[in-house]
């Protein structure tokens, strides 16, 4: 098991590579919390896409399969329901925050609302689901990692490896380290996704041998 040890080191040095990199373009205390408004469009598209599925979709939905059966679909319509009223009632403060080059709400409530409560409600709404979201995340890794080791290395081990890498490459490099890692880290979750569904469908014996083995589990969830 001397690969994953590795692996952990060379996360934890590219992580530390590209916060250094967002540290030396940080100027100020603007530039380190929003990063100066200059990630492109595109980065935070791909942080918003691997925040939405990593946690909940590949960390969780194989257990949800196992537990629950096949309701994860419903979930997943359910959760792209929700986003649908912001696109439509959230149009204006989108306009409002693209206008005066805001990227953050908190921002917006604070010059263009001139609403310190605004802030602070908006701010404790964000800590306390980022909080909440983290912990998800690093507990499924933290279990994944423990089980990869075949329980030589704990959970509660695994989460302070991890969370130590999480809070320095965040302490270190600000808003945006978290930017460039969360783009980076995306991009992989992608490719690791697309590898391993191909690997478990050779393995399977391809798509006829999967419908197969899904026809008899529907057929019988107690026998398999």
């Amino acid at each position: 098991m001397i690969w994953l040890p590795l692996y952990l080191l060379f996360y934890a040095l590219v992580a530390l590579f590209w916060a250094r990199l967002a540290a030396q373009a940080n100027r100020d205390h603007e530039t380190y919390f929003s990063a100066g408004h200059q990630l492109a469009p595109w980065v935070s598209a791909l942080v918003m896409a691997g925040a939405s599925i990593s946690g909940w979709v590949v960390l969780g939905g194989a257990e949800v399969f196992a537990k629950q059966g096949f309701g994860l679909p419903g979930y997943i319509q359910a959760g792209i329901a929700l986003a649908l009223p912001g696109v439509f009632f959230f149009k204006r403060f989108w306009l409002i925050a693209q206008r005066l080059r805001l990227s953050s709400q908190a921002e917006v409530f604070r010059n263009y609302y001139q609403s310190e409560f605004l802030v602070a409600v908006s701010a404790t709404v964000a800590v306390i689901f980022a909080v909440g979201f983290a912990g998800m995340q690093l507990g499924a890794l933290s279990r994944l990692l423990s089980d990869l080791t075949g329980g030589q290395v704990s959970v509660a081990v695994a989460a302070t490896v991890l969370s130590s890498i999480l809070f320095g490459y965040v302490v270190i490099g600000g808003m945006r380290a978290v930017g460039y890692l969360g783009a980076v880290q995306t991009v992989l979750l992608a490719a690791v996704t697309i590898g391993f569904a191909g690997f478990a469908l050779i393995t399977l014996g391809g798509f006829a041998a999967l419908n197969d083995g899904l026809r008899a589990l529907a057929s019988d969830p107690a026998k398999s």
